[in-house]
């Protein structure tokens, strides 16, 4: 393939203005959802390791939070049919009351914020883009750096001018990924002070490729009792609890 037949191909891929809108309407609504929507109901097992646990905790103070949540595993595989039926009733309960909450979520604050602070949203985002295609017209004969700069001060304009996606609520993996980073730091300071630091390491552990592939992989393989302590954090937040 030519290099002009190549960047053709590269032109026709790029990302349209009515595919921009719709992109960001769709960041808008989503970014509402995860910030006011009511988190999804824990489940059975959730809901009876959040009871035991201060007691099993009590009871073994010298294990960690995970070794702790590791005994609990097995507690509750030990439970009959007959004493988990508490515990499944309570967690269908919730499962109803959630999906109450979510249909009053969307008829109520959803629709409001699609009917209201959406327009005014996705109209100052159109004025944004159109501004830049009316000075990209004015500037036929700038160079490709003086179009980067351009696209990059548009993107600064619209944070200034548009309300910031809201944050998402953390997620399980969430917590787990800052617990796997902060094992990771602590370790490579505690190396480096030993002197047992491989040539040319240091502690930074932030966005690095390998180590997200390491993360993503050990949190695939953990059982349900490893991950129990990261999925009961994600719970303590505002939800159907």
């Amino acid at each position: 393939m030519s290099e002009e037949e190549s960047s053709e191909e590269e032109e026709g891929e790029e990302e349209t203005p009515e595919e921009r809108l719709v992109r960001k309407k769709q960041e808008y609504i989503e970014g509402f959802r995860k910030k006011n929507q009511p988190k999804g109901a824990p489940t059975a097992y959730i809901m009876y390791m959040t009871y035991v646990r201060p007691a099993t905790a009590a009871k073994y103070p010298e294990l960690t939070t995970q070794e702790v949540m590791k005994l609990i595993g097995p507690m509750w595989r030990a439970l009959t049919k007959e004493e988990k039926a508490p515990w499944e009733l309570q967690s269908l309960t919730k499962k109803k009351e959630c999906k109450r909450l979510r249909d009053v979520f969307n008829a109520g604050p959803l629709e409001t914020f699609l009917n209201g602070k959406l327009l005014d949203m996705m109209k100052a985002t159109a004025d944004v883009y159109s501004s830049d295609d009316s000075d990209s017209d004015d500037s036929d004969d700038s160079d490709d750096d003086d179009d980067d700069d351009s696209d990059s001060d548009s993107e600064e304009e619209e944070e200034t001018r548009v309300m910031r996606k809201p944050m998402k609520a953390k997620s399980a993996y969430l917590y787990y990924s800052m617990a796997f980073r902060r094992k990771k730091k602590e370790d490579a300071v505690a190396a480096i002070k030993n002197g047992t630091a491989a040539p040319g390491s240091d502690i930074q552990v932030g966005r690095n490729l390998a180590l997200s592939k390491e993360m993503k992989q050990g949190y695939s393989q953990m059982s349900d009792d490893d991950k129990a302590p990261y999925v009961v954090s994600s719970f303590f937040v505002p939800s159907c609890f």
